[in-house]
């Protein structure tokens, strides 16, 4: 009986590691995604009647990043969405890493 509960105890503790691991890819790519929201003038009214064709495409004057980096960052972002669903954590983390780097995560 006392051998049941430690395989039972073993077996939810593997796969509480596991899945809170699995979890990783995706809060790097909303840490990403936040990091580059960040780089954005914020909306206003103003902004809006000043600037209408460029709303949301105004980087801030202390931007870390330049849009270039930004469209950069915007493709590896997707190729990690892709591999984090397919089930390639390690491969999403390893590929993450540069843009984090970049927008000094």
């Amino acid at each position: 009986m006392l051998c049941c509960q430690t395989i039972l105890t073993c077996s939810i503790l593997a796969l509480s590691i596991s899945t809170a691991d699995a979890g990783q890819c995706a809060a790097n790519i909303a840490a990403v995604d936040k990091a580059v929201k960040e780089q954005y003038v914020p909306w206003t009214w103003r902004t809006f009647f000043m600037c209408a064709v460029c709303l949301g495409n105004l980087l801030k004057d202390d931007a870390i990043v330049t849009r270039k980096e930004i469209y950069q960052i915007g493709n590896i972002r997707q190729m990690a969405i892709k591999m984090e669903r397919g089930g390639f954590e390690k491969e999403c983390l390893d590929l993450l890493k540069g843009p984090m780097r970049t927008l000094r995560i």
